[in-house]
């Protein structure tokens, strides 16, 4: 069992932080600020460490400061446009290439961002001190504007090796795999080593007696996250049992419920109040996000893997790569201990009740996609056998029925399939061995 106090990171906070990596314009314009306070810091102090800088930078004339500051500025200026046409041209061909949910992916790279910012840094550094250039030190201004031009072209240069690789989509799913690793160990917490319970809880075990009541959600849209400490403190709250029904990645319908609770919140505006901070807990957004969704990432790869093998691409090795990606992903879920659903309060009393992954659930969403798509393709069926035999290998015992359930679907679309003996039997050997290891029989 878990306290809202246990999680590591809020995930409205994780959340928060997300959409603002997201965005094109916030990075830039905190790097490009830089640009500014340093030409104000030319302008105002310079003096104090002109003859400093006489002994790495020469002195030009007046000329020579405008012709070097302008030529920098509109250098600068050109060069950022080619960064951002560069990379619209790469958002374009990962979405027809790869998938079109990766832009999110793209627009949060920071190396991107910044070196957006970096070049608008530099013209604004650049364009400000040329309005002052009669009253600049010369030797500071101009050094300080070259090594601005230096470190744009090396941000540049890293710039075009990113973008480069981003395109390649073997490299693309190892970093949607690491991700997802990533947002796995953010939601899954370890089960406690003391003090757990043998089995995992029942909700008729804790529900309390009392008429169940619902939720309403006020608008429609995806449920990008849940705040678990806000959902638990509003129960405590009002001495209320809330069970939630939309969890993170739920399409959700106004009108609808978001959970259902039991317990009486109160009359009159005690009871608005009470459904408001319920509400509260649960955020609402035009799209999915991975942050808090472990189905999105999964399906980000089952999407890839599916494109791959669409009759008019035909490329098994990319669905081969999510296939092993996605296995090492799983590994780390299947380690652990179920996640318990139930959450209480300080005072140890059950609040909530919050599936925040199923095992199963998670199973199902990446291999029957990925089975029925390599229906007939005896090299990918291979490889799904060979990941969940690698599976078998680390998961706990709880998850064996689980993955044998999926390798004796896999050897029955074999069974049913047009293909020669010697291969259905390989697929039907390498399904018999994976079943030996998880302990079951080949039904």
């Amino acid at each position: 069992m878990q306290t809202a106090e246990t999680r590591k990171k809020s995930t409205l906070v994780r959340i928060v932080t997300a959409r603002l990596n997201r965005s094109l314009l916030l990075l830039p314009m905190l790097v490009s600020l830089t640009g500014l306070v340093c030409a104000i810091l030319v302008i105002g102090g310079g003096q104090h460490l002109e003859q400093a800088a006489r002994l790495v930078f020469p002195a030009p004339d007046i000329q020579t400061v405008r012709s070097v500051l302008s030529t920098i500025a509109g250098s600068a200026l050109t060069v950022l446009s080619l960064v951002y046409s560069l990379t619209l041209v790469v958002f374009t061909l990962a979405a027809g290439n790869i998938s079109p949910r990766l832009l999110t992916r793209f627009a949060e790279d920071a190396l991107i961002q910044t070196t957006a910012g970096v070049l608008a840094a530099t013209f604004f550094y650049s364009v400000i001190v040329l309005q002052r250039a009669d009253s600049v030190p010369p030797a500071l201004t101009t050094g300080v504007a070259v090594l601005w031009s230096i470190g744009s072209i090396s941000v540049l240069i890293v710039f075009i090796h990113k973008v480069a690789t981003r395109i390649t989509i073997d490299e693309e799913i190892g970093r949607i795999g690491a991700s997802l690793s990533g947002y796995i160990e953010e939601i899954l917490e370890e089960a406690e080593e003391e003090g757990a319970e043998a089995e995992a809880p029942k909700i008729d075990g804790y529900r309390p007696d009392g008429e169940i009541r619902q939720l309403i959600a006020k608008r429609s849209g995806y449920i990008e996250a849940v705040d678990l400490g806000a959902l638990v403190v509003a129960a405590a709250k009002h001495d209320l049992f809330v069970e939630v029904e939309a969890t993170p990645g739920a399409f959700i319908v106004e009108g609808c419920a978001l959970a259902s609770y039991v317990g009486q919140p109160g009359t009159g505006q005690e009871e608005q109040n009470a459904y408001a901070a319920l509400r509260r807990a649960f955020l609402v957004g035009r799209q999915r996000t991975p942050e808090a969704d472990l189905d999105f990432s999964i399906l980000l790869m089952v999407e890839i893997a599916q494109r791959a093998l669409s009759p008019g691409v035909n490329d098994s090795f990319t669905a081969i790569a999510v296939i092993d990606h996605l296995s090492a992903a799983f590994a780390r879920i299947l380690r652990r201990r179920p996640p318990s659903p139930l959450y209480r309060d300080e005072d140890g009393q059950p609040r909530v009740w919050l599936e925040t992954a199923v095992i199963g659930r998670l199973l199902d969403t990446a291999y029957h996609p990925l089975r029925r798509e390599a229906a007939g393709n005896i090299t990918v069926a291979l490889r799904l056998v060979a990941s969940l035999r690698r599976l078998a290998q680390v998961c706990r015992p709880e998850y064996c029925n689980d993955l044998a359930g999926h390798v004796r679907l896999i050897a029955e679309d074999i069974r049913a399939a047009r293909c020669n003996a010697e291969d259905r039997e390989a697929v039907l050997s390498d399904c018999r061995n994976v079943l030996e290891t998880l302990g079951a029989t080949d039904g």
